[in-house]
């Protein structure tokens, strides 16, 4: 069940920076930003949304710290074959699994002279996932799942993007992650955004 590819649209992107010029941030400047979009594994999409902070330790090195939450990654075809289980007894049944992860890492803004700063990102972290299964909004996972219905595994990110200034000390960024999490039978994710900061 945890075997999902995941594509991941964010926004919301609040950056908060001392920033010299458009195109080149000096050392010690942190940011802040919110991020939402969407996690599309292999059987199933749902909404997401997100936090990260960082700062540049030295000229164009940033480390930053994340942490997101998708809604409901539970796949679609074992949704399907619950509910025709449940079907049999005439009953409505409804499963979710949510997935939360946690990434530490750093990111490294290509000095290019121009307004658009290229970057290229890493990461190690944490996902957990919680699935819980209802009957007629009565909770019954625990007769229905053997052992704990939550498990926490290793994490590892990589991928870039571009920074583009908008105003002042504004910025939008669009970027892209895969992530993968570290377990015999997971796939890789992938995660695709789009944010606008200041």
């Amino acid at each position: 069940m945890r075997r999902f590819v995941i594509v991941f649209v964010s926004a919301l992107t609040l950056s908060l920076g001392a920033t010299s010029s458009a195109s080149a941030q000096s050392a010690g400047s942190g940011y802040v930003q919110g991020f939402g979009g969407f996690l599309h594994g292999s059987d199933a999409t749902t909404p997401m949304f997100g936090a990260e902070v960082g700062v540049e330790v030295i000229d164009n090195l940033a480390i930053f710290g994340n942490v997101g939450l998708g809604l409901n990654v539970f796949p679609d075809d074992e949704q399907d074959a619950l509910q025709d289980g449940c079907d049999l007894i005439d009953v409505e049944c409804d499963a979710t699994a949510r997935l939360t992860f946690l990434t530490g890492g750093a990111k490294y803004l290509f000095p290019t002279g121009g307004a658009v700063r290229p970057y290229a990102a890493a990461g190690l972290g944490m996902a957990r996932l919680s699935v819980k299964i209802e009957a007629e909004d009565e909770d019954i996972t625990d007769e229905v799942i053997v052992g704990d219905p939550s498990s926490t595994e290793a994490l590892l990110e990589v991928g870039g993007g571009i920074e583009l200034p908008v105003g002042g000390s504004g910025k939008l960024d669009v970027g892209y992650r895969l992530m993968k999490i570290l377990e015999d039978d997971s796939d890789v994710a992938h995660r695709i955004y789009v944010g606008f900061g200041w």
